[in-house]
């Protein structure tokens, strides 16, 4: 038998959730209502208690949500964004001149022809004017004379040409060779007509250093320097 309430006594009015009120509510809903939200949330300050229902549950106003963790740490803006979509057009346009100066032979051994003429004397020297460590370097030595020759031939090179170059081969041979601290003389026999030709078989060391340099060629008639020619030699890294 229940235990009536006294008449004129007023009843009870419901429970009104006021915004302090500490009420739980279930970690499921919690997690329900993450889900709508949208994405991962970072949930701060959330003191998980159990009911006494032994129910887990969460305390609903100490669960507060922030925002959503970014991928990149700031968003790019637009002057931002145009800036380096222009430093890639410029690193793609360097890469593709690299591509093509190595394509075209830029990059490589570039001859070039030097030619001087005195006193019936014709020196011309096809030699390398650019070059890299450990390529080919050949060089070509034309000398004519217009009345022949009579008697031997004296052609002084630079010593700096073998400070550069390691030098294979020198066709035809010298007959005589000698030298100095800076310059170095080949003789060679007289051949027949008004044409001589010598061929150098070099190639640029290995471990040169980048530079610029003059290789001097001279032919040598009583001592004296008939004719001089002096290319440049442009050495890459």
């Amino acid at each position: 038998m229940g235990t009536s309430r006294p008449a004129g006594t007023p009843k009870p009015a419901g429970r009104t959730r006021s915004p302090n009120d500490r009420s739980v509510v279930p970690l499921q809903s919690v997690r329900h209502r993450a889900r709508r939200a949208g994405g991962v949330r970072v949930w701060e300050r959330c003191r998980t208690v159990v009911d006494r229902y032994g129910q887990q549950v969460i305390d609903q106003p100490t669960a507060e949500l922030v925002e959503r963790i970014e991928t990149l740490p700031h968003v790019r803006v637009e002057d931002e964004a145009h800036r380096a979509r222009n430093w890639r057009r410029v690193g793609v346009a360097l890469l593709w001149l690299v591509v093509a100066a190595a394509v075209t032979g830029v990059l490589g051994v570039r001859m070039a022809t030097s030619t001087a003429s005195a006193d019936g004397w014709t020196r011309e020297v096809e030699a390398p004017q650019i070059t890299r460590g450990a390529l080919d370097a050949p060089i070509t030595i034309t000398v004519s004379r217009e009345s022949g020759f009579g008697d031997k031939v004296t052609l002084r090179v630079d010593r700096i040409l073998f400070e550069h170059l390691d030098v294979n081969l020198i066709a035809p041979a010298p007959s005589a060779e000698t030298g100095s601290l800076e310059q170095v003389e080949w003789t060679f026999d007289p051949p027949d007509g008004e044409v001589m030709t010598v061929s150098i078989d070099a190639r640029m060391s290995p471990a040169e250093m980048p530079g610029i340099d003059r290789l001097g060629f001279a032919v040598i008639e009583r001592g004296e320097v008939a004719v001089e020619v002096r290319p440049r030699l442009v050495r890459l890294p």
